[in-house]
């Protein structure tokens, strides 16, 4: 009877310790995976440490086009002294200026009146246009869009375009529109 309860209590032992391995592994498997989740970005770009340079392509209206190396966190408008300047004929209207720029961003600077902008002219559009070409405009934007702008003989700036498809809409899309 003894020797049973031997086997018995090392049966036990190995079970305990069995468990205690399989709940340790298994949460470091859990952490592994929260860190990795946490570490991704929300478009799935793998996360850039703070204090890595990034790249951004800056061209258009800027003193000289091409690849800067800028550090995490520059925004749109530090550019500027990357790229010698924003040209006189620099269409600032529409970019945001208080934007952070990400690793791999193209940056365009428009020229002012120019067909070349970057985007679309918001008062050649037609509704189909407008709802296939541009991302965060559909069918029902699309169609206050043209109404607007029949309404009121044609969009004098983009930022009429906020009365209509709201302010988290028009942030989104803002840059990829210019009026003529």
């Amino acid at each position: 009877m003894a020797k049973l309860l031997i086997i018995d209590e090392n049966n036990e032992k190995r079970k305990r310790l069995i468990g205690g391995l399989v709940f340790i592994v298994s949460l470091a498997v859990l952490l592994g995976a929260m860190v990795l989740i946490y570490n991704l970005q929300e478009d799935g770009d793998i996360y850039v440490e703070e204090t890595s340079p990034i790249y951004v392509h800056v061209k258009g209206a800027v003193g000289k086009s091409g690849l800067c190396n800028v550090p995490y966190g520059t925004r749109v408008n530090d550019l500027a002294g990357y790229v010698g300047g924003f040209l006189p004929e620099a269409d600032l209207e529409g970019v945001n200026l208080a934007g952070f720029v990400k690793d791999g961003e193209e940056i365009y600077i428009p020229f002012k009146g120019s067909p070349e902008r970057g985007g679309y002219n918001l008062n050649a559009m037609t509704e189909e246009e407008l709802s296939e070409n541009v991302d965060g405009i559909g069918e029902t934007y699309a169609r206050k869009i043209v109404e607007y702008r029949e309404s009121r003989g044609g969009f004098k700036t983009v930022g009429e375009l906020k009365g209509i498809v709201g302010d988290s809409v028009y942030e989104k899309v803002r840059e990829k529109f210019y009026v003529e």
